[in-house]
């Protein structure tokens, strides 16, 4: 296994969603707090009538999971994944 690959598995993150009004964002951060990644998806409101907003829980739902995929799609792309299967073998030793 590279050091490369050790140092993915050795690495500590945290994630977490932010869910707001007008947007929903997910963040990766590292174990001192850094971010390492993030994302952000509009959430499509509902306006029925003048002064009344509202928001579609697939919606929101949508938007998050989007983040998410981004997000890991980014960390994802950062690193040599050629040898997935020395990868995979060092997770299950780990």
């Amino acid at each position: 296994m590279t050091s490369q690959h050790q140092e993915i598995l050795n690495d500590e993150w945290i994630g977490a969603i932010d869910e707001g009004t007008t947007s929903a964002r997910f963040f990766i951060f590292d174990k001192h707090g850094n971010i390492v990644s993030q994302a952000r998806e509009e959430i499509p409101l509902i306006t029925p009538q003048a002064g009344w907003v509202e928001q579609d829980p697939i919606g929101i739902i949508n938007s998050v999971n989007s983040c998410i995929s981004r997000v890991v799609q980014d960390i994802y792309s950062r690193f040599d994944t050629s040898n997935i299967s020395e990868i995979l073998k060092g997770m299950n030793e780990h």
